[in-house]
């Protein structure tokens, strides 16, 4: 809500998440192990100064602090304002290898991302599946953010976040009809 109104998105509701609010998040412990995973994040970034909020992350798993990027326990896809894998911005997963694919600011976005102990796959918006090779580990996090990985500038989310799955298990042989679905409902593309 913001001043009494419910924040919309594309007419649907939506998560705010901003420069004066940057340090919140949606928090939940977990007790996964994770060889497969699948996600559907649907997402807004805002754009804003250079510097801050440039690893806006939509979803970040995590073991401890930082594992989302730099340990085998950990997995996040984000919205960056940085350059990652020579797109800037660029919406990116990271699961020990940086892997990522252009993205337009100020634009409502479905990023749908996969990995295995082998490959992991990025999309945006039902698009062309880029692949990469994962970190090849099967991981054991605790924790689940929506919006940041810690409570830290860098991390935190600037934008709306309408909505993200996250299922333990590979869904690419329905992937394409998965992302339909999302987009029937929120009017991405």
């Amino acid at each position: 809500m913001s001043t009494g109104s419910v924040i919309n998105q594309n007419g649907k509701p939506a998560l705010q998440f901003g420069f004066n609010n940057g340090k919140q998040w949606l928090e939940s412990g977990l007790s996964w192990s994770i060889s497969n995973m699948t996600t559907f994040s649907v997402g807004y970034r805002t754009n804003n100064i250079a510097s801050d909020y440039k690893y806006s992350r939509l979803l970040s798993i995590y073991a401890s602090p930082n594992d989302d990027f730099n340990n085998s326990n950990g997995y996040l896809v984000a919205l960056c304002n940085a350059s990652f894998s020579g797109f800037n911005p660029s919406a990116v997963v990271l699961d020990n290898n940086i892997f990522g694919i252009s993205y337009t600011f100020n634009t409502q976005v479905l990023i749908t991302s996969r990995r295995n102990t082998s490959n992991m796959y990025l999309q945006s918006n039902n698009g062309t599946i880029t692949s990469g090779t994962s970190s090849g580990t099967t991981k054991t996090p605790n924790t689940m953010r929506i919006g940041t990985n810690l409570a830290n500038v860098d991390s935190a989310f600037v934008g709306n976040i309408q909505e993200t799955i996250s299922y333990l298990s590979d869904k690419s042989s329905n992937q394409s009809e998965i992302n339909t679905n999302i987009n029937t409902y929120y009017g991405i593309y």
